[in-house]
């Protein structure tokens, strides 16, 4: 897979897009490319023009390409994000607690599809079960890698990333604004219960889009129309899935996933 990997490099870069690193993942045929930092629309129509790119080349190369969450492997589409300037350190809580107020709204956009609920569940290196943080915990759905930097472990690639990251700036700027205190207790691994961390994500689509739709600051922002109609859009698909039977008759025989992570995002 090295010379298909490198012709995608290749070709990112041709148009732009400087690749860090690439890497294998846990599973086999899985692999990730890391890019550079960018501001948020920037980096998310990075995303786009990458997915596009990959899938291209691949195709040229009668290669099967899948962003899907799962099958065959649990796949994630992380994002960092920072926040920078003069007070940075003095609002990150804020920031941070934001965020987390409204992390469950957040899921109608990061985790769309019913095989995006296979990330959601304890063990797995991905997004976590429950509502919480923790610095270098990749069990918690935040983890915080240094002061104003953290990981956002909730979208897979299914997510509507515009959406996500909007609503994920609206969330910490409110945070920031109303001042709002983090609660929820940096938490390390395998302490959930003794810091009390027992408020869970949502455990489906629906879940999600109902959480979403009930969050006065996304319905503020987003309009109730924009909302309402996304999510009928999003239910629409997903029916369409069901009817075509259990995820396994969907996938293609032979899988090259590739997990592609935002680097950062500025604010």
């Amino acid at each position: 897979m090295l010379p298909v990997l490198c012709s995608i490099t290749d070709a990112l870069e041709s148009v732009g897009i400087p690749i860090e690193q690439f890497h294998c993942e846990g599973s086999e045929n899985a692999y990730e490319l890391v890019t550079g930092p960018l501001p948020p629309v920037e980096a998310v129509d990075s995303l786009t023009t990458s997915k596009e790119t990959a899938r291209r080349v691949c195709r040229h190369q009668n290669i099967d390409l899948t962003f899907n969450p799962s099958p065959p492997a649990i796949n994630g589409l992380h994002v960092n994000i920072s926040i920078t300037g003069p007070e940075s350190d003095t609002l990150e809580d804020y920031f941070l607690a934001g965020i987390l107020a409204h992390i469950k709204a957040l899921c109608g956009f990061a985790l769309v599809r019913p095989e995006s609920y296979d990330r959601t569940v304890a063990g797995q290196w991905c997004a976590g079960r429950y509502v919480a943080w923790g610095t270098e915990n990749r069990e918690m759905v935040v983890r915080k890698k240094r002061s104003c930097l953290w990981e956002l472990r909730l979208p897979d690639a299914a997510a509507q990333m515009y959406l996500f990251v909007a609503g994920v700036l609206i969330s910490g700027a409110a945070g920031i604004q109303n001042k709002t205190k983090l609660t929820l207790l940096d938490c390390p691994a395998d302490d959930r219960k003794q810091y009390g961390i027992e408020d869970e994500l949502p455990s489906s689509p629906s879940d999600a889009f109902r959480a979403l739709l009930n969050d006065r600051l996304m319905v503020e922002h987003f309009g109730e129309d924009l909302l309402t109609t996304y999510v009928a859009v999003q239910e629409a698909f997903n029916n369409k899935l069901d009817n075509v039977g259990p995820k396994e008759n969907y996938q293609p025989n032979h899988l090259t996933d590739l997990g592609h992570r935002l680097s950062r995002l500025q604010l």
